[in-house]
């Protein structure tokens, strides 16, 4: 059931980056967690993730930014956005045509 390929999470909430190594490896996933998109720009293989999730308010910037320069520098990844609920109004509008995950 394992798979190869990571998942990565960035996510400024270390409860939540717990939360979801834990569920993403209960399902056989191999996460590997950011608390900020300064971090998962250092990695070295980004373009090989099976998928991205992406905290839409990160410190020091959007997720949602974040998803759209990694698209413009060519990662073809799928992404998905964990954002809180107060900020579902804010997101949806920033997704664009592509936002299926709201």
């Amino acid at each position: 059931m394992g798979r190869s390929d990571p998942v990565l999470v960035v996510d400024d909430d270390p409860g939540m980056l717990r939360a979801l190594n834990r569920l993403l490896c209960q399902h056989g996933f191999k996460p590997i967690l950011f608390s900020s998109a300064e971090e998962l720009e250092q990695h070295a293989d980004i373009a090989n993730a099976l998928c991205i999730i992406l905290d839409i308010n990160l410190n020091g910037g959007s997720g949602i930014d974040l998803r759209h320069q990694l698209k413009a520098n060519g990662v073809r990844s799928p992404s998905f956005s964990s954002p809180a609920m107060r900020f579902l109004p804010f997101a949806r509008p920033h997704c664009g045509p592509d936002a299926s995950h709201f």
